[in-house]
């Protein structure tokens, strides 16, 4: 008997050596991948020196936090391991900058909400859904708890859960459109099965009804030993050049590609139509795939325009549809309104397209810091290579196709791209492997579009999930004194994206980081600062009690003083005019 319980003993003590070792060789093995990762934010993350300047951010002291937390853990998880490399990636309160994991498990519920002065209201709902659930829910109703818990309190614990310290309205807003759609890789636990939802009506009246979460499982297992193999084949991706950069929010992009439920629930971003009604009595509506426009009557004297671009995702295909929508403004219409509210951006070069038919006059294009490696000089290379003879229109589409995300080819361009290519390889010739200010993609100025330009009065309307190239178009117009902003400020976040993958046994699928600083007319970085609007608006309950009667008000009372010239020129506002809602 004695014996026996030796050996049981002997076993058990070398069962538990074993799986000391093991996690010993995990623990080292995280160590080892963060010194990866720290790696890769030095190479890549263009906003380095300004995060250190207005943030007071430092990496090696994230970097020590991060391997304190894996070093004073008995038994880190790979999950645990998981938050703590995203904390690592929230410090730098940068949108375009994120970790994303493998897996495959997500639920969500087929309505959105948002958040104004502490209270919730739902602001799309699947209509069909809720009628085969007899679900009562309908937009203007106001959550008041979810799943048995106050509904600010589950906002907030995603909010720190998905963002960290970062507080900002972009940030609130995106936690509030996570309320109904939880995702495994991005960290959060997936509920499934039925919830209560209490909400109240717009008349005071109290409802409630129990919804079950639309649930996919998680396909990947994670809780692997490093003595399991694991193969994380690296993906080649889109061909790159440098001047097909995107400047999207990863959040959505990754959505929308994720599967098609998830693309039809992405109504509060990149959506045709935005959330509040048309803004007077329409004489014109167009009739196209991509946009919504039309033009309404303003008191009975004025025609004007409106148009809401959902995305700069953008090819040829939908530059023509607005060449066809600016051409009607242009002729009936006394003034226009462009919509970039819940905007997540896209690509430059559709942006350039859609500002070029905007003005009669040539914009000054932005500017901007480039994080560049060995990588981008050899495309350098090779684009300059290919464009260094190009004297013609028809040689420059030759070489470059006819356009780039539907802004027009031509030898100018081509004059553009070929200097920058020079550029990049000169400033990697100085050493230089963060670049000094260069104009956007290497384009210069902007000019009007050769047939097609808006020429009267233009407003802009902004809000907090304007984003990337959304702010892009907002601080090109604003900073060439072309249009007048209102609503709220953009959420901070122009550079392009720089996507990395590195082989591990961690289920690490992507390192997203910001390759470029975009900088404003003054210099002044577009990072964590946005554009502020000309006339600020901010939004109240009633917004979303009333159809937004309150703004429609506000946008037209400022088109209306703007035209009588009670308001100044963009020329003359020096600082942001604030209107209360009523």
């Amino acid at each position: 008997m004695v014996k026996i319980i030796y050996v049981l003993a002997f076993l058990i003590a070398s069962i538990c050596s074993i799986e000391a070792q093991d996690y010993s060789l995990r623990q080292s093995q995280m160590i080892a991948d963060l010194k990866i990762i720290k790696h890769e934010f030095e190479i890549n993350y263009a906003p380095f020196e300004w995060k250190r300047k207005y943030l007071h951010w430092n990496l090696d002291h994230e970097v020590t936090k991060a391997k304190e937390k894996i070093l004073s853990s008995l038994s880190l998880s790979t999950k645990q391991y998981h938050q703590i490399i995203r904390d690592l990636f929230n410090s730098v309160q940068d949108l375009h900058t994120y970790v994303r994991f493998y897996a495959t498990e997500y639920a969500f519920l087929p309505f959105c909400v948002q958040g104004v002065q502490g209270h919730y209201f739902v602001v799309w709902v699947d209509n069909l859904w809720a009628k085969e659930q007899k679900v009562s829910l309908q937009v203007g109703d106001e959550i008041l708890s979810f799943d048995g818990s106050p509904v600010e309190e589950v906002v907030e614990k995603i909010r720190l859960s998905a963002f960290g310290a970062n507080r900002n309205e972009t940030y609130q807003h995106l936690s509030e459109w996570q309320l109904t759609l939880r995702e495994a890789f991005r960290l959060q636990d997936v509920p499934q099965g039925p919830i209560e939802i209490v909400f109240r009506k717009p008349n005071s009246q109290q409802a409630h009804s129990f919804v079950n979460w639309e649930y996919a499982p998680e396909e990947i297992i994670n809780n692997y030993s490093l003595s399991m193999p694991l193969n994380l084949e690296r993906g080649e991706g889109a061909k790159h050049r440098f001047f097909y950069q995107e400047r999207i929010l990863p959040f959505y992009a990754s959505l929308v590609n994720h599967s098609s439920c998830l693309a039809n629930k992405a109504k509060l971003l990149g959506a045709k139509a935005n959330l509040f009604p048309a803004l007077g009595p329409v004489l014109w509506r167009a009739d196209l795939p991509d946009f919504e426009a039309y033009i309404y009557s303003l008191k009975g004297s004025k025609n004007i325009g409106y148009i809401r671009i959902p995305d700069f995702q953008g090819s040829e295909y939908r530059v023509e549809q607005f060449q066809q929508i600016i051409a009607k403004m242009e002729s009936c219409a006394d003034a226009l309104i462009v919509d970039v509210m819940n905007n997540p951006g896209g690509f430059s070069f559709y942006t350039y397209a859609l500002a070029s038919m905007l003005t009669c006059k040539p914009l000054t294009n932005l500017k901007q810091f480039l994080s560049i490696t060995q990588e981008d000089v050899y495309l350098a290379v090779q684009t300059a290579s290919s464009l260094k003879n190009i004297v013609t229109d028809h040689e420059a589409a030759q070489a470059l196709g006819p356009d780039i995300n539907g802004y027009a080819v031509d030898k100018r361009l081509a004059c553009y791209l070929f200097k920058y290519a020079k550029y990049i390889q000169d400033q990697f010739k100085q050493g230089k492997y963060f670049t000094d200010l260069y104009p956007m993609d290497g384009v210069e100025t902007i000019y009007p579009h050769p047939t097609t330009q808006y020429t009267k009065p233009l407003f802009v309307l902004t809000n907090p999930l304007s984003i990337s190239c959304a702010e892009l178009l907002v601080a090109l117009l604003k900073d060439n004194e072309r249009a007048i902003i209102l609503g709220g400020q953009t959420a901070g976040a122009g550079g392009t994206i720089v996507r990395r993958k590195y082989s591990n046994r961690f289920g690490i699928a992507d390192l997203v980081f910001t390759g470029s600083l975009v900088c404003r007319y003054n210099e002044q970085p577009l990072e964590n600062r946005g554009v502020k609007p000309d006339v600020a608006y901010r939004w109240t309950t009633e917004d979303y009690t009333k159809d937004h009667a309150n703004f429609i008000d506000f946008v037209n009372g400022i088109v209306s003083c703007s035209m009588d010239g009670l308001l100044p020129n963009p020329t003359d506002i020096l600082e942001e005019i604030i209107f209360e809602s009523r």
